[in-house]
């Protein structure tokens, strides 16, 4: 019936699994907003290949594989989110320790100049 675009089929579906689909996805992703993100991906692609669905097992092993994939791929992009957070804070402190660097380079630089100016400029320049 859900194939055939039945919304009460849908509903029943959806209410039946929605709990113990939930509890596991929150075990799994340690968040519980991430985890009905993920559900609600998961029921929302349900729906929308509802007409190409061809269930070769039951719903449980259905949802339970399409949950385990969700997990898979929002962990995945969880790492590379902090991979990436990571890789840019490394970059920002080389950048201030680079700023250091060159103006500790600058001053040391400027300081050899001031000597090299006549001693009355020198006063000037203090």
């Amino acid at each position: 019936m859900i194939s055939k675009g039945s919304e009460p089929a849908f509903k029943i579906v959806y209410q039946r699994y929605w709990d113990k689909l939930f509890a596991a996805a929150g075990v799994r992703l340690q968040d519980q907003q991430e985890a009905e993100e993920a559900l609600q991906d998961i029921f929302l692609n349900f729906w929308k290949r509802r007409e190409r669905l061809e269930l070769q097992t039951s719903f449980d092993r259905h949802f339970a594989v399409a949950l385990k994939y969700e997990v898979i791929n929002r962990l995945a992009g969880q790492h590379r989110r902090s991979e990436r957070d990571h890789q840019a804070g490394v970059e920002t402190d080389f950048s201030t320790q680079q700023q250091r660097f060159d103006l500790q380079v600058l001053e040391k630089e400027l300081e050899h100049t001031i000597c090299l100016l006549p001693p009355k400029c020198q006063l000037v320049s203090a």
